[in-house]
């Protein structure tokens, strides 16, 4: 990663520059936190008169990262404050006030002006009276406590000694004219106060704040010693508003801590109060960027600094290429083909099914030839199967050009790239001398942890997710070998993990295909050289004073050229469209299982859909099922059931929208046919054969309920049937409305199957746990519906044989 020890150490001389003014060498600040004080301290001390102040955002880079802000902002804020209390010395004693001295309280009873001479009585046995002048009585606090006979245990040593030790004076202002406040949570930073001691001074009894709650000011709430305030705490800026808004005259800040401090909910608010100098500018410090924001600095801390400050040994990610000619070849001879018909054709095929493609592909890693793992290739064989036949057909439907040619010569590559995939990237990893952590999808973990062989390197491996290994990291004690054998399929996106995979205190080894590889290099020279413009940025320069061009030398960018290309192929906005509910796309790959058991007939399940595996006590999806398993099958019995519960569950319009659609698809078919029938003899086989003749896959049943007055039906389960339809009726509103009537179809048949999922994941739950666990579908349902449903779903069946079933129609 990014060497940055020059560039820290260039900003740890400038801080201690800055702030010689403070004595905070007695403090022993954190290089970190001495940075912070610097950056607080200029942003608090911008001259009044000064047009240009500016708002100051520090921005910490991940929310697990918690430094310590507190102690670098009270300290900036007391300085500050305390500096200018000091020098617009606002304390005036007051006949009335209670003052102290060395732990004794006065009342302050009588000024005689001539001198002057202030007149000093206790409230003990003897009313000791004191007359003091006025050069004496500056040395007596005026507090906000009671009269009392006894000496107090407050004696103020703490404030004195801190701001002595400071600013080495004698005198200590009780009265102060510029205050300000902080919006945090009480409890953070008031452990940190109270956890805090500097040169044994007790920082919570050394500073004048006061705690406000939303019901106003208590007088004994987090007032460690009785004085007026110099700083209030706040928990949120709504309080501010209602309990100190109007109390305070002069504020000189007010500081935001938490990103839910400064939240959408506050910042409109905010910047106008800002903008109309109702508040001074603000200091805002938390993980969230703050967008349209007029007179924001920003200081976004990044991962390498905070790993710097923080001592983190960062190791540097390795990535192994796994040569796969024959693989590579067909997958290379494939894209060429699609692409050939996107110049021959002026179409976009490619851009819509190759980046997917290839992710599926690339994710497909398993320990060995039989493994659970690789029956997904049959699925995803399916699936890139049904989807380069639906862009063929509807890119070709417009020129009226038969695509069954394209289609055929699409599917013979297909087969050879399958015909192709092996296992050299675990034949790579079963090369290494030791592999610590597997890191794998969450959705085969189960898998692998049942099929990885206990013989060396991996009879101590840990198969773990992303986003375990990175909640665990930090507690590992020694550096760990961690292995990816992909960067596709897991349930985060690739830029998202390998950017924070980079910061690793362990040694992370890639084994990927040579794509694959590139789209990580790319990625990480692309973060580098963001992290390189942070450092560089024109709000760094002004806060520091530091020319950009004294530290360039420091930091050399990486080739980032074309990576929004390469991310837009391997991990487009298709990609992302597909998946619309859960991992489920819109067509679904339907599997026929037939039994060894006579007495139960062959079932067709989506590939998709959840079952109990009997002998291993868990659940695992159809496309994962081998020969041989024994299971336990819900049937979805109830598609009306589940159609009610998802529109009475639709928050969002979805369904509304969905229905809207799909009586228009078929009121315009139901026109159309009655328009056929009475222009001469014609009937539902008439229209049948017309629809065939386009490219339906239907059975007459299916038409018949299509054509019903009441049809149950929303869409057909094929996009070539809407085709079929919108070619045969040609009618142009209906060719206008066409697009969304496919986008409602999509999002209905995701939707639907994975609820349909869902309810059979319930109902293996509730099986598993003895009728204990009832989801949030289920308990939806009736108990006798459910007794129901578990009598039907509930018997073990050995699969004797299991295929993809390429005849499906709407029946």
């Amino acid at each position: 990663m990014i060497k940055i020890d020059k560039y820290i150490n260039l900003l740890i001389e400038t801080a201690k520059k800055e702030l010689k003014s403070y004595n905070y060498s007695g403090i022993r600040l954190a290089d970190f936190q001495l940075i912070n004080s610097f950056l607080l301290d200029s942003a608090l001390n911008q001259s009044p008169a000064n047009q240009d102040n500016y708002s100051l955002l520090i921005k910490i880079p991940e929310k697990d990262i918690r430094p310590d802000f507190y102690l670098p902002v009270i300290l900036s804020i007391a300085s500050s404050l305390f500096f200018k209390n000091y020098i617009e010395d606002a304390t005036e004693y007051k006949i009335g006030d209670i003052v102290q001295r060395d732990g004794k309280r006065y009342e302050l009873v009588e000024i005689k002006d001539e001198e002057p001479k202030y007149v000093l009585i206790r409230k003990d046995k003897l009313k000791t009276k004191i007359t003091t002048i006025s050069k004496e009585i500056r040395k007596y606090i005026i507090i906000t406590g009671d009269l009392s006979k006894r000496v107090s245990r407050t004696k103020f040593d703490d404030y004195k000694e801190f701001f002595n030790l400071l600013f080495k004076v004698d005198y200590f202002p009780s009265k102060f004219l510029h205050k300000a406040v902080i919006i945090v949570e009480k409890k953070g930073l008031f452990e940190k106060l109270k956890s805090k001691k500097i040169n044994e001074i007790c920082l919570h009894k050394a500073l004048p704040f006061q705690w406000v709650t939303k019901k106003g000011i208590a007088k004994h709430e987090s007032q460690f010693i009785p004085i007026e305030p110099m700083i209030y705490l706040v928990p949120d800026y709504e309080t501010f508003k209602e309990r100190l808004f109007e109390k305070i005259e002069n504020l000189d800040a007010v500081i935001f801590i938490g990103k839910n401090k400064y939240s959408s909910d506050y910042l409109t608010e905010i910047k106008k109060d800002i903008r109309t100098e109702k508040i001074p500018p603000a200091i805002f410090i938390g993980v969230d960027d703050i967008d349209d924001f007029t007179g924001l600095k920003s200081w976004d801390w990044t991962r390498p600094e905070m790993d710097f400050f923080n001592k983190v040994e960062v190791q540097e990610n390795k990535i192994t290429e796994a040569s796969d000619c024959s693989f590579g070849e067909a997958l290379g001879e494939f894209e060429k083909y699609i692409k050939g018909i996107d110049e021959e054709y002026t179409r976009d095929i490619s851009k819509k099914i190759m980046g997917w493609f290839e992710q599926c592909l690339y994710s497909l890693v398993a320990p060995f030839q039989n493994s659970r793992i690789t029956s997904q290739a049959n699925y995803i064989k399916e699936r890139i199967r049904e989807k380069i036949e639906e862009e063929i057909k509807d890119n070709f439907f417009p020129i009226d050009n038969n695509p069954t040619e394209y289609i055929n010569k699409a599917f013979e590559l297909i087969d050879s790239i399958f015909t192709g995939l092996n296992f050299e990237k675990f034949r790579m990893l079963s090369d290494q001398q030791k592999v610590d952590i597997l890191l794998v999808s969450k959705w085969v973990k189960e898998i692998w942890e049942e099929e990885l062989p206990d013989i060396l390197p991996f009879n101590k491996t840990k198969i773990l997710t992303i986003s375990e290994f990175l909640s665990k990291e930090k507690e590992y004690t020694t550096v760990k070998e961690v292995y990816l054998l992909t960067i596709f399929g897991f349930e985060s996106r690739p830029q998202d993990f390998i950017t924070k995979l980079i910061h690793s205190s362990h040694n992370i080894n890639y084994i990927l295909y040579p794509e694959e590889k590139k789209f990580v290099e790319k990625l990480e020279a692309k973060y580098k050289n963001r992290l390189i413009e942070e450092y560089l940025s024109a709000d760094r320069a002004f806060m520091t004073d530091i020319n950009s061009k004294d530290i360039e030398a420091y930091f050399k960018k990486g080739d980032d050229e074309g990576i929004d290309d390469i991310i837009d192929r391997l991990y487009n906005k298709e990609t992302e469209e597909n998946r619309l509910y859960g991992r489920e796309l819109s067509e679904s790959v339907e599997y026929i299982i037939s039994y060894e058991e006579d007495n139960f007939a062959p079932d067709t399940l989506e590939g998709s859909k959840s079952v109990l595996l009997e002998e291993k006590k868990r659940k695992e999806v159809v496309s994962h099922l081998i020969v041989g398993d024994k299971i336990r099958v819900y049937e979805n019995y109830s598609k009306e059931k589940l159609f009610e519960i998802a529109t009475n569950e639709d928050n969002e319009g979805r369904f509304f929208d969905i229905k809207v659609n799909s009586d228009y698809w078929k009121k315009r078919l139901k026109r159309y046919f009655k328009q056929q029938k009475e222009r001469g003899f014609y009937n539902e086989e008439n229209l049948l054969e017309e629809l065939k003749k386009n490219g339906a896959n239907i059975e007459i049943g299916a038409l018949k309920n299509w054509l019903k007055r009441n049809s149950n039906s929303l869409y057909p389960s094929q996009n070539a049937n809407l085709v079929a339809i919108k070619k045969t009726i040609n009618d142009q509103e209906l060719n206008d409305k066409f697009e969304d009537i496919k986008r409602c179809k999509k999002a209905y048949r995701g939707i639907m199957i994975a609820l349909g999922r869902d309810l059979s994941d319930e109902i293996m739950d509730y099986v598993i746990s003895d009728k204990k666990d009832k989801g949030k579908m289920l308990i939806k349902f009736t108990d006798s519906e459910i007794k129901s449903f578990v009598k039907r779903s509930a018997p073990v069946k050995t699969i004797k044989a299991i295929k993809i079933n390429r005849d499906k129609t709407d029946e």
